[in-house]
């Protein structure tokens, strides 16, 4: 079991909050990984609450990460994340995520990001990384986020400020209500890039899925429900 300290929290809006944490040890962890955060909070079978949460921050620094949480069930782990405060600890586990990553041999080219939900969080976790600016020189970046839900998860000026490092600067972000049809009805334009980044609800990274050629696109998923 690994420990972080929490060096800072900013409330973001009424149910987000990002946590700055730093952790004696290193990580050791690639942009994309995530970690289980173990909760004080016991389930009926002895054992407590955990949930997965993506690294947010680049890792180029091995100490300090953020993530960013979503406040689900006041009675789970978000719940007990959301109680927290500087200087409060968490124990976790991981790094976890073998395939969600940057590899070496990964061509340099043009990438699509797609982000469901909370997903973005793993987005960022990949765009931050140390290896993004290596591999892309050009990306879009998609979110697809649940319909007529205003301020939701991350507000726009906090997203600028997560992106602002993020080279090339002249990438093409656009967000699209989860029921808009736009992007099934023109996946022919999936298979233009030369790598895929998908991260969030299941039942859509799967119709997505369907209309990608993986012989010559590279596709990566992380699934979060």
């Amino acid at each position: 079991m690994k420990q972080a300290t929490i060096k800072k929290v900013e409330q973001y809006n009424p149910t987000t909050k990002a946590f700055f944490l730093e952790s004696e040890e290193p990580i050791n962890f690639s942009g994309g990984n995530w970690i289980l955060v173990h909760s004080n909070i016991s389930k009926e079978d002895g054992n407590v609450y955990k949930r997965s949460y993506s690294i947010c921050s680049s890792d180029r620094n091995q100490h300090e990460f953020m993530l960013i949480v979503k406040l689900v069930n006041p009675e789970h782990v978000s719940g007990y994340m959301h109680s927290l405060k500087k200087g409060d600890t968490i124990q976790f586990t991981g790094p976890h995520g073998k395939t969600f990553r940057w590899f070496e041999d990964d061509p340099v080219g043009k990438y699509l990001f797609i982000a469901t939900h909370t997903g973005i969080t793993a987005i960022l976790g990949i765009m931050n990384s140390k290896h993004f600016s290596t591999k892309v020189n050009f990306f879009d970046l998609f979110w697809i986020l649940p319909d007529d839900e205003e301020d939701y998860f991350i507000p726009d000026d906090k997203l600028d400020e997560l992106l602002e490092n993020v080279s090339p600067e002249d990438f093409e972000f656009t967000i699209f209500p989860e029921s808009s049809p736009f992007l099934l009805e023109n996946s022919r334009i999936f298979n233009l890039y030369n790598g895929i980044f998908i991260a969030g609800k299941k039942d859509i990274i799967n119709e997505f899925e369907k209309t990608i050629n993986k012989e010559k696109v590279i596709f990566r998923a992380e699934y979060f429900f």
